[in-house]
């Protein structure tokens, strides 16, 4: 049965399978956009308000961020930009997490990390980038060949990819381990560090 959301009756026409409003995103103009995610026979896209096609209903899923929307479409995913009318980054990734204002992406078995416009910032080099909270401070644990190096909320390089552990301890510590020595650091030693390699 095709229906709507509550809106559907003063907006919508019942034309489609399933309507989701979007959380509240904003353009760079700073205005409140509102957005509907639309299904009709198993495809998504996107929608507003005045019914105007935003994303053409033709994907497997629709994932909403905080700037855009990451798509997938035959099992690959990409990104759009909301205030775009074209895709910002291509649908060719095999997973995609957007973490701060970057995406943490995975092609040919390996991660890295782009911008909305598909720069590289982080090469395809890592087994996985995961967030780990450090204190109040947020950071990254990169892992390549089985070696762990961390990288800054900015996905700055802190260390070399050397350690075999990394444990955050209490306060802003952090116990880095490689296979002969363990040694304890906080959190602002890593920061300043990354200045002198």
């Amino acid at each position: 049965m095709r229906r709507g959301s509550s809106f559907s009756k003063k907006i919508f026409d019942p034309i489609y399978d399933e309507i989701k409003l979007s959380h509240s995103l904003y353009n760079h103009k700073k205005e409140t956009i509102g957005n509907f995610k639309v299904k009709v026979s198993n495809k998504y896209g996107v929608i507003n308000k005045k019914k105007e096609i935003i994303l053409p209903i033709v994907y497997e899923e629709i994932y909403f961020r905080d700037y855009g929307w990451i798509i997938k479409k035959n099992d690959k995913f990409g990104f759009q930009l909301m205030d775009r009318i074209e895709l910002s980054v291509p649908i060719a990734y095999d997973s995609m997490r957007q973490i701060n204002d970057r995406l943490v992406c995975g092609k040919s078995g390996k991660v890295g990390v782009i911008d909305f416009f598909n720069e590289v910032i982080i090469p395809f080099e890592y087994d996985s980038i995961d967030k780990i909270k450090i204190g109040h401070k947020e950071g990254f644990k990169a892992i390549r060949n089985g070696k762990i190096g961390l990288l800054d909320w900015k996905y700055r390089r802190l260390t070399e990819d050397k350690y075999i552990d990394v444990k955050v301890l209490e306060d802003d510590l952090v116990e880095l381990k490689t296979d002969g020595s363990i040694k304890v650091v906080s959190w602002e030693e890593l920061f300043q560090s990354q200045f002198e390699e």
